[in-house]
């Protein structure tokens, strides 16, 4: 793809600028934040300027552009709400004005690395003399996936009626090896394989009606997804809710060949980022009705101004970040990739009682969600502060950590998306990896660089052993495609 070349050097060129300028900025200075957010919003438009291949720039509704979106809410918004005098460089997520330019310098590198190794990524066909596809029956899938969901409903029902629900974070490390627990990522992980199974099928047999789609998937099925939703928004957990709505979503439109424009995608975004701030906020508060709930959350948003409020919510994972660098390494040696071995070892089902005894015990060392928390809270913490991407690839491996981690994170889009988007022949593998990108696009950016691994594993798994006894081959002619 030649026309990438411009791009490309365009992107070079803001990097070499970006590096100068982390080693010229000292303190805080708003003229220099200015810049970098000019640069900033440059880099953001690229995507929209940049020449591309027709058929995966037709679809708006991508994990690329999501995840891009994603990307500005935590780590841009309260720049630019600074820079705009609506918050003061003193707030808390700043952590520290000496942070302030340093922080927005490295997240600009990490997006335009992640949009280097983007572009950088061509498409080559490869040619092919194929006879047979595969097809996958999805019966049993479905007959799995009601099981599990009686169990996800019957467990949380259970914690509801004996008021067990709590929200404080020891409470939720010690429901973290549960049934409960292990039964509701095992929803994830069957849903994701009937979800991938159904689009494969689809795209197989050119198959592109709706109603096509809810034979593949079935309407118990969706019906299960109903009711594990509403018990998540009873409970008052929102990631699962995200990930398995907006894939939904892509995979109906995906099959049906239709288009989302980036004015209804914006919109989306901003409604659903209201919806979960106002469960993130209400979910403490037991006892409250609904008018109730609306008005605390309308106050708590009320107190902080900014060009987005719908999203401050998840604009405030930029502390994570923060709070990372002016510990480390001034306080804590980097962790130099731990955190990523454990979240490799944790694909490996019933990996955990073993890996407990082989890496540090301590909790603040199991993750950077937890290493996190330690920091901003210490020992005594209540709750959960998270991650955020930058913060995960910098408290591993530091600053270059996030310049590399986001180029190969960029490579890693744009194959996926070629494979699926462009791509004339079928890989249901690559369609699994697509699904979870897109579930994932908008609140990768709130977690850790390999926090979605031990789902997508434990969904390869899953497929492996259901493909072995539920394929069947189709003869095709499809001799000579490319």
């Amino acid at each position: 793809m030649k026309y990438h070349k411009l791009t490309i050097f365009i992107l070079v060129s803001i990097f070499i600028v970006l590096s100068i300028l982390i080693f010229c900025q000292e303190g805080y200075d708003k003229s220099l934040l200015g810049v970098v957010l000019m640069i900033s919003s440059f880099l953001f438009v690229i995507p929209f300027l940049a020449k591309d291949e027709e058929r995966i720039k037709s679809y708006v509704f991508r994990p690329f552009i999501i995840f891009l979106l994603g990307y500005f809410i935590v780590f841009f918004q309260n720049y630019y709400d600074l820079y705009l005098g609506l918050v003061s460089k003193n707030d808390s997520v700043f952590y520290g004005e000496s942070l302030i330019l340093y922080s927005l310098l490295l997240s600009c590198m990490g997006l335009t690395t992640f949009l280097i190794g983007y572009y950088s990524t061509s498409y080559n066909p490869p040619y092919s003399k194929i006879t047979y596809c595969v097809y996958y029956k999805t019966d049993c899938l479905k007959k799995v996936m009601r099981y599990v969901t009686l169990l996800v409903v019957f467990l949380a029902g259970k914690d509801i009626i004996s008021g067990n629900i709590n929200y404080t974070q020891e409470e939720l490390e010690r429901s973290a090896g549960g049934i409960g627990n292990y039964s509701s990522i095992l929803f994830v992980v069957v849903y994701f394989a009937l979800l991938s199974l159904s689009v494969y099928n689809c795209k197989l047999l050119k198959l592109n009606r709706l109603k096509d789609f809810i034979n593949q998937i079935g309407l118990q099925s969706l019906i299960c997804l109903g009711f594990y939703i509403v018990t998540l928004l009873i409970i008052g957990s929102r990631s699962n809710i995200v990930v398995i709505l907006v894939s939904l979503l892509f995979a109906v439109l995906y099959v049906c060949n239709k288009r989302l424009g980036l004015f209804y995608i914006i919109i989306g975004v901003m409604c659903f980022a209201y919806v979960m701030s106002f469960i993130g906020i209400t979910r403490r508060y037991q006892g409250m009705s609904m008018a109730e709930k609306t008005k605390l959350a309308e106050s708590v948003s009320l107190e902080k101004k900014s060009i987005m409020p719908t999203t401050l919510e998840l604009a405030g994972s930029l502390q994570t970040f923060n709070a990372s660098l002016d510990y480390v390494p001034k306080n804590h040696d980097f962790l130099y990739g731990s955190f990523h071995v454990r979240n490799l070892v944790s694909t490996i089902p019933f990996s955990s009682r073993i890996s407990s005894r082989i890496f540090d015990s301590r909790k603040r060392y199991r993750s950077s969600d937890f290493f996190i928390t330690y920091i901003i809270q210490g020992e005594n913490y209540t709750y959960g502060n998270g991650s955020s991407i930058n913060a995960d690839l910098y408290l591993n491996y530091g600053p270059l950590g996030i310049i590399i981690g986001m180029f190969f994170l960029g490579i890693l889009f744009r194959k996926t998306e070629l494979s699926v988007l462009v791509s004339e022949g079928l890989s249901l593998n690559y369609i699994v990896l697509f699904m979870f990108l897109m579930g994932n696009a908008l609140t990768y950016s709130r977690n850790g660089f390999l926090s979605p691994i031990n789902y997508i594993m434990f969904t390869y798994i899953l497929l492996f052993i259901y493909k072995r006894k539920f394929a069947r081959r189709l003869i095709l002619n499809t001799e000579g495609i490319k």
